[in-house]
Formats: C-alpha cells, structure tokens, sequence
C-alpha cells in the first residue's frame, strides 16, 4: 500500500484481511516499528515523511470502515482520527430503449451523478 492512497474497504473485505493489511503497511510505515523489525532496510527512507495509514469506506462500507478504526483504537492502542464526507460518483444506467446499430440491437445506456457518503479513518503511529 502506498501512503498517499488509502485502503480501500469493500462490501466483500474480510474484516481480519483488513486488519492484516493494515498491520503490513503500519510495519513498514511507522518508523518504531521500522526500527526494531529492520533497521538497515534502505527502502524504508522513501517513507520517512509519513505520519498515518489512510482508510477510506464507501456507502454500506462505512460501519466495517468504523470498526476497523475502532479496533486499533481501542485495542492496539492508536490514535484514530475519523472524518466524512459525500464524492459524487457516476453511475451508467439502463434507459430501457433499444437502438439498432451494425452490429445488432443494444439497449440505450446513460450516465448519472449521484452524491456517495464515505468515510476516512487515519491510523496515526505511535
């Protein structure tokens, strides 16, 4: 995982695999952490300048997305840091009409906006 972009949480994200990723990203992150798994890895430099592990759910997500945040709260220890907001997102919908082209008929598709919650928890390291 790269520290710019969050883990995504899906509807289908078992919540232990979660955990599991998240553990991978703050051990190769968190610069304690660093220092007592491997201090001589030189790659670990390149992401000396970041303070958090990002994790984003969307819509149903979202209650998966808070417990993981929760978790480490509560029973790692972490400081968690949860905020919200709305990301318009396009959705391609069925107009029910049928077109002819050249290659046969095909139903008329169109595209839609509709405004999407989500919610963004950072995992900051010890």
């Amino acid at each position: 995982m790269h520290p710019d972009r969050p883990l995504l949480i899906k509807s289908t994200t078992p919540f232990i695999s979660a955990l599991k990723h998240i553990d991978r990203s703050l051990e190769k992150l968190d610069p304690l952490l660093r220092r007592i798994t491997n201090p001589a890895r030189p790659s670990y430099n390149e992401f000396k300048d970041y303070k958090y592990v990002l994790v984003k759910g969307m819509g149903k997500c979202i209650p998966k997305t808070i417990s993981i945040a929760l978790y480490y709260r509560t029973k790692r220890g972490y400081r968690v840091d949860i905020s919200t907001g709305t990301d318009q997102v396009l959705d391609t919908v069925e107009t029910g009409e049928v077109i002819e082209t050249r290659e046969g008929p095909e139903k008329q598709m169109k595209h839609q906006k509709r405004d999407a919650s989500y919610v963004v928890a950072k995992i900051w390291f010890k």
